[in-house]
This record gives structure tokens, C-alpha cells and sequence, in this order.
């Protein structure tokens, strides 16, 4: 309940309507809108809260653009519309796309990477404490949020490696351990390594083999030997 209650306050403070990409009859694109960003500099900023907030489908890029821009001119301003962004994760209520390479995951996954620029604190903790009650697509975009805030994120994605059941989940803890994990990762990896190999020599109901684990153990062996040289 009190998580329900923190994301509810939030997602009522998040602004929202039409952007300059609404306005236009012809979408000007994000190189236009990076050119007026380095043009008029900061006063560019009520404009990308707008931009970062529009509901409409296909904005996504401009979003992610707008957002990082935000953080670019410390806009301290947005903090709680972008604490807003990343816990819908949490919020039930709150329709759309959820899993790790959604364009709305994109939009969330900025918001988290800005978040962590501005310093914020505090967020990786609340959404791991939610972990196990996330419905799988949600659970599976949930590791790229923690990767971003960089904020304990290591040890948190190793506890979801080492304790997750479904396998995309702890892919995507994988593929983010790879970007913010060290030698202190190792132990945890080899071990989902040994897993997945056993996994593998199972026979499959067709008799086939499981490409897609192949290629995840393949990636997982890379993310290994790079954490292995890593201090």
C-alpha cells in the first residue's frame, strides 16, 4: 500500500499534453529539435518538460532526447516528473507497453539514466523491494531501470541472477552487469553459467535446439571474460 500510495503522488504531479512534434503537421525530428537544443541552449527547457511528457505514440525518440537534455542542464525542476516516469513500473493502473526493449521502456529507462545524472537517490531500493510482484513483462524491463539508476545497482542485479526463475529476467540482469558489474559479479555468473549449461543439454520437446539460450549463453560467457579483466 504505501508503495501504491508513493507512485500515485507521483504520477499526479507528472505534467502532460501536446509537444512541439504535436503541433507540427510534419514530425521535424530529433535532429531538429538537437540543433534548436544547442542553438537556444537552456531556455529550450520548458519546452523539452513538454516534449518529455507527450502521451502520444511515435514520440518516443524525441522523448528520450528531451530527457536527457533535462539532465544535460541540471533541470532539478523535473525531478518528480521523472521519478514519476520510473515508477510506473510499479503502478498497475498505469497502462502500456512494459518489457525491456518496449519504445515506452526506452522513455522509462532515460528517465532513470537522468535521474542518476541529477543525483537523485533512494529509487533502486523501492523498485527491487517490488521485484517479485512484478508480472513477467514488467519484471523483465525492471533490471535495465536498476542498471541505469546506478545506484547499488550491482548488487541488486546479482541477487536477481542468483533468485529469479524466469530465464528473460535474469538475461536482462546479465546484459546490465555487463555495462555496471565488477570481478565481484563473477562468482554469481559462473554459477548461472553452470546452470544454463546443464539447461542446454537438456533434449527440448521438438528434439531442437534452444537457439535463443545458445545465444544468451554465448553472451553471458563474453560478459564474463569482461568483468574477469575488469578491477
Amino acid at each position: 500500500m504505501a508503495v501504491f500510495l508513493l507512485v500515485a503522488g507521483l504520477l499526479a504531479a507528472a505534467p502532460a499534453g501536446a509537444c512541439m512534434f504535436c503541433a507540427s503537421e510534419s514530425d521535424p525530428g530529433v535532429k531538429t529539435l538537437l540543433e534548436r537544443i544547442e542553438k537556444e541552449g537552456e531556455t529550450m527547457v520548458p519546452v523539452l518538460r513538454e516534449i518529455a511528457a507527450c502521451p502520444n505514440p511515435g514520440h518516443e525518440p524525441a522523448r528520450v532526447c528531451a530527457i536527457g537534455a533535462l539532465a544535460d542542464f541540471g533541470d532539478r525542476e523535473s525531478i518528480s516528473f521523472l521519478r514519476s516516469l520510473v515508477f510506473e513500473l510499479l503502478d498497475p493502473e498505469v497502462e502500456g507497453n512494459y518489457g525491456p526493449w518496449t519504445p515506452d521502456a526506452s522513455v522509462r529507462a532515460a528517465a532513470a539514466r537522468a535521474l542518476s545524472r541529477l543525483e537523485v537517490g533512494g529509487l533502486n531500493q523501492k523498485l527491487f523491494s517490488a521485484w517479485r510482484d512484478l508480472p513477467p513483462p514488467r519484471r523483465r524491463e525492471l533490471p535495465r531501470l536498476i542498471g541505469e539508476l546506478r545506484e547499488g545497482s550491482a548488487v541488486l542485479l546479482a541477487e536477481i541472477v542468483r533468485e529469479e526463475s524466469d530465464r528473460e529476467t535474469v538475461f536482462q540482469a546479465v546484459i546490465q552487469l555487463r555495462r555496471c558489474g565488477s570481478r565481484a559479479q563473477l562468482g554469481v555468473l559462473r554459477d548461472l553459467q553452470e546452470r544454463w549449461k546443464n539447461e542446454c543439454a537438456r533434449p527440448t520437446e521438438n528434439g531442437r535446439e534452444d537457439r535463443y539460450l545458445s545465444q544468451q549463453r554465448e553472451y553471458l560467457g563474453k560478459t564474463i571474460r569482461g568483468l574477469e579483466v575488469r578491477r
